[in-house]
């Protein structure tokens, strides 16, 4: 994602190229090492220099310098003296920065001043690249507090979230093994369990359809499950036949209760009254808003088949086209489709996917072990990408992010709300408990913890402004590697959530034998513009035999594929992204895709 701020051009420049350093020139350098009384290495302007000082070393890190020569790479300097408690270049660009943020409407508080002062002085990268990082918290109207600056800071510029995971997860591979071997049977319990000395599903009350949780059995063939206890399978066991039995009762609510807003909704608009079939229009719009809840919160949507959340997806799309045909004033073509999507809704069945119950197993076992922080974020890891293989989703995506600790914050406060003790497991929690263990581990998690923390930054709701943006790092497995998939949405505010049927999107990735590609997807009322931006000669000759399947695919949950084109990665989309400040219709700060 390229960030231009309209502002930066009136800034001074602190990134220029070292051929623009001259003799005489006074800047501003951070010293970086000690060579001896006289010389050292020190930073200016983004590059390292070797100098030599008249006098002795002065005893501060950073300083103002006068260049009084330049012999074969080496500067001649002396020390400046200030001319204001902000030095050189960094005081003028925090005073223009205060200046400009001024105009916006932005008064800084002292406190937000200091903050920035240690950001311009400290952070590591490019002047260009620190002022992205005050634009962007400007454009999220955050306050500039260090925490806020360090986390932005580092998810816009530092290293990609898929490395420090993977040095993570190197690190703690030893853990892993350590963690098979000490689930080896033991010589006091049996180590080959057969099914029928496992609890039946029917020995839990209320459990229906027992036929659907077959797939469990499987799990006693495995090597962590057969070194287990009697009582820990026993507990495991029950605990999904009971989970499942929840879930059940949960689909079964929500198809009554859609049923009964479609049916309100069938009566409403066969009556030729237009304030009868804007009552209906009601109905549907409530019916789309409880589908919607039920495909990204409810229960037994961790559970169900993509085919399930492929006709709820669908069943809403529909839903959506019924209130255009209202709003057309085409009532008896809306009405055909309500009775179209009852009937669909009515001859659903919840049928749990094997591999997701699978997974929930995994993270139950994970639960029971009594392991430090780095042993339980080796094992996430470890189940977080080579867990088996899911299909994706709208459901199975959220709950990766949610898993990262997207959600960390919001889930706390539920907790609280409700007087819930339970630890939560996700991962920011768990890098946030090893960020106090030992040096080096500490510095990698406190590294990701930072990035997952200005993800959430970035990714704010504003619910006062008509334009959001959200910026995302996801973690993939690509090719036994974890790779970074950047994730950078445009979309407007739909009555307090994002318009997702009319948004731009933006995923960038970087691949071993394609390079960088970029995929653009511009949605306007569930019509889709995907633009694929890459170098490489063969990507669309490669991806030609993908593109059918993936025009029915999206097609299945209601999306009609309007074209497929391709661009070079430094060649911007046809149609213009959206601008936050065209959109606002003031002044502020533009992203472009």
């Amino acid at each position: 994602m390229q960030i231009f701020n309209d502002w930066s051009a009136n800034l001074p420049a602190n990134n220029e190229p070292v051929s623009s350093i001259k003799e005489g020139e006074t800047v501003f350098a951070t010293i970086k090492q000690k060579l001896n009384d006289h010389e050292a290495i020190v930073t200016i302007k983004g590059q390292d220099w070797h100098v030599r000082f008249q006098d002795n070393l002065p005893n501060t890190e950073k300083l103002a310098i006068q260049i009084t020569g330049m012999h074969e790479g080496t500067l001649d300097v002396k020390a400046a003296a200030p001319k204001s408690p902000m030095l050189g270049v960094e005081g003028t660009v925090l005073a223009k920065i205060e200046q400009l943020l001024s105009k916006q409407g932005i008064r800084l508080t002292n406190e937000e001043k200091a903050a920035l002062k240690r950001f311009i002085e400290r952070a590591k990268g490019t002047m260009e690249e620190k002022l992205a990082t005050i634009q962007a918290l400007a454009n999220k109207k955050l306050p500039m507090t260090d925490i806020h600056l360090q986390s932005v800071h580092e998810t816009l510029h530092g290293e990609p979230l898929g490395d420090i995971l993977t040095k993570i997860m190197e690190a703690g591979r030893f853990l892993s093994n350590d963690e098979a071997a000490k689930n080896k049977p033991r010589a006091d319990q049996p180590a080959d369990l057969t099914d029928s000395e496992l609890p039946s599903p029917t020995d839990s009350k209320d459990v229906s359809s027992g036929d659907h949780f077959a797939a469990q059995w499987t799990y006693g063939n495995e090597e962590w499950f057969s070194g287990l206890s009697i009582q820990t399978k026993d507990i495991i066991v029950r605990t999904v036949s009971e989970k499942m039995a929840r879930a059940s009762d949960e689909f079964r609510q929500l198809q009554k209760e859609i049923g009964q807003k479609l049916e309100n909704a069938q009566v409403l608009l066969a009556n030729a009254q237009p304030q009868a079939r804007q009552q209906g229009k009601m109905f549907i719009e409530a019916a789309i808003h409880t589908l919607d809840r039920a495909i990204l919160q409810g229960q037994f949507m961790l559970f169900a088949d993509m085919g399930t959340e492929k006709q709820l997806l669908q069943a809403s799309a529909k839903l959506g086209e019924a209130k255009q045909l209202l709003a057309a004033r085409k009532p008896n073509e809306a009405l055909s489709i309500v009775q179209e999507v009852k009937k669909v809704v009515e001859a659903l069945r919840f049928e749990p996917a094997d591999v997701k119950v699978k997974h929930f197993v995994s993270e139950l076992e994970l639960n029971e072990q009594k392991t430090s922080a780095s042993q339980q974020v080796a094992a996430q890891l470890e189940r977080f990408f080579k867990a088996p293989s899911e299909p994706f989703s709208a459901r199975n995506t959220f709950e990766q992010i949610r898993r990262l600790g997207m959600q960390h914050e919001n889930e706390l406060s539920q907790m609280s709300a409700k007087n819930e003790a339970t630890p939560l497991k996700n991962m920011k929690s768990l890098l946030m408990s090893m960020a106090e263990g030992n040096e080096e581990a500490a510095r990698q998690a406190e590294g990701a913890v930072a990035n997952i923390t200005g993800q959430q930054l970035l990714s704010k709701f504003e619910a006062k402004s008509s334009m959001q943006t959200m910026v995302y790092q996801l973690p993939l497995m690509m090719k036994d590697q974890i790779e970074t998939v950047n994730v950078y949405l445009n979309s407007r505010n739909d009555d307090g959530k994002l318009d997702w049927q009319n948004c731009n999107l933006y995923f960038l990735f970087d691949t071993e034998k394609y390079g960088k590609i970029g995929l653009f997807l511009q949605a306007a009322d569930r019509n889709l513009a995907i633009t694929i931006k890459s170098d490489h000669p063969q990507m669309e000759e490669a991806l030609k035999p993908l593109i059918e399947g993936t025009k029915e695919n999206l097609q299945q949950i209601g999306y009609n594929v309007s074209k497929i084109t391709f661009a070079p990665m430094n060649e911007q989309p046809a149609s213009p992204t959206l601008s936050i400040k065209e959109a606002n219709n003031e002044k502020g700060y533009d992203i472009t895709i």
